[in-house]
C-alpha cells in the first residue's frame, strides 16, 4: 500500500534538513548543507569558510618584513625582524531564512521525485545568494537585509588608509599602466601578491572583458567570443553577483573569511490551515578579513 498524501508531506517535511523534529542540524548534515551553499559559486569557492565556536572568535595572523634571511655571522649574529600580530574578530549575528512550500507543489512532486532533496537544494541556493549579496553590500546599519552584517567592501572602506591599502581610482579604466588593476597591484605588498584575486562586480568584469576584447589580439577575440573568465597576468578575476559596481578588492584567497556558527537550527511546521509547510533555517554568521596588509581596496567612481 502506498503512502497517503499526509504521510508523504510529513516525510518530506522531516527529511529536508535532516532533524526529524527540527532543532540543531547534525554535523554530517551541516557539512553537506554548507557544501551545497558553496557549490556552483566561483565567489564562495574563492573565499575561506570558518566554523565559529564562540560568541566572539579571533582571527590571528602574523606579518613581518621581507628579506630577513642572512648568512651566518659569528661576530654580530643575526638581525632579528619584528613580527606584527594581526588580530581580527568574528562577532556573529543571528539571522534566519523562512520559506513556505505549498501543498500543491508537494502533491505534484510525490513519491519518486525527490521533493525533499529539491527543497534542501533550493534552501541552500537561497542562503548562498543572500550570503553573496551581504558579502558585497552589507553595511551593518541600513534597516532590513543590509543591517545583518558588514560585508567585505564595507569592512575595507571603514579600514582603508589605516589597516587596508586604498586606491581611489576616480575612473573605471581597468587595464593599462594607469588602470585600476595595475594600481591595486602596486599597492599590494610583494609578499602577498602571489595567488591574489581581484573581486569585482559583474559589470566591472564586463568592462575588463570589453577592454581586453578591444585589443586586436587572439586573446582579445577569445574574450569577446567566450566572455572569459580570463586572468590578468597571473591574477584571477572573479566577477561577483550583487557586488557594488564601483568597488574592487585585491587579496589572497585565504584573506576573505566567512564565519559560520557551528550549529544551524532548522524547523519545519505543517500548516494545514494555510495548505503549506513552513521551513525556517536559523544561523549565526559574520564576514571578516584576516590581514589588512594583504588587502587592497579600490574605488572606481
Amino acid at each position: 500500500m502506498g503512502k497517503t498524501m499526509r504521510e508523504f508531506r510529513d516525510e518530506v517535511r522531516k527529511g529536508v534538513l535532516m532533524p526529524s523534529a527540527g532543532g540543531i542540524m547534525p554535523p554530517g548534515a551541516f557539512m553537506e548543507f554548507m557544501q551545497e551553499v558553496e557549490h556552483g559559486s566561483v565567489f564562495m569557492q574563492n573565499i575561506q569558510i570558518d566554523t565559529i565556536t564562540r560568541p566572539t572568535q579571533e582571527l590571528q595572523s602574523l606579518s613581518a618584513a621581507t628579506r630577513l634571511l642572512r648568512a651566518a655571522d659569528t661576530s654580530s649574529g643575526y638581525t632579528a625582524g619584528t613580527v606584527t600580530p594581526k588580530v581580527r574578530t568574528f562577532t556573529p549575528t543571528r539571522c534566519g531564512l523562512a520559506l513556505d512550500v505549498g501543498y500543491d507543489w508537494l502533491d505534484d512532486n510525490a513519491d519518486g521525485r525527490n521533493a525533499d532533496e529539491v527543497i534542501r537544494a533550493y534552501l541552500a541556493e537561497l542562503v548562498q545568494r543572500d550570503l553573496i549579496d551581504l558579502a558585497g553590500n552589507g553595511d551593518g546599519t541600513t534597516s532590513g537585509f543590509l543591517a545583518t552584517n558588514k560585508g567585505f567592501t564595507k569592512l575595507a572602506a571603514d579600514d582603508s588608509g589605516s589597516d587596508v591599502h586604498l586606491y581611489d581610482a576616480q575612473n573605471a579604466i581597468m587595464l593599462g599602466a594607469s588602470g585600476v588593476l595595475a594600481n591595486l597591484k602596486t599597492k599590494m605588498p610583494t609578499q602577498y601578491r602571489a595567488g591574489s584575486i581581484f573581486f569585482m562586480s559583474v559589470s566591472e568584469g564586463d568592462t575588463f572583458i570589453d577592454e581586453l576584447g578591444a585589443r586586436a589580439t587572439l586573446l582579445g577575440d577569445q574574450a569577446l567570443q567566450s566572455g572569459g573568465p580570463f586572468p590578468w597576468h597571473e591574477y584571477k578575476i572573479v566577477p561577483v553577483p550583487f557586488w557594488p559596481n564601483d568597488k574592487v578588492i585585491m587579496t589572497p584567497k585565504w584573506n576573505l573569511r566567512l564565519g559560520m556558527w557551528k550549529d544551524i537550527n532548522v524547523a519545519s511546521v505543517n500548516n494545514p490551515r494555510k495548505s503549506l509547510v513552513e521551513y525556517t533555517v536559523e544561523m549565526r554568521l559574520d564576514f571578516q578579513y584576516a590581514n589588512g596588509d594583504a588587502l587592497c581596496y579600490g574605488t572606481t567612481d
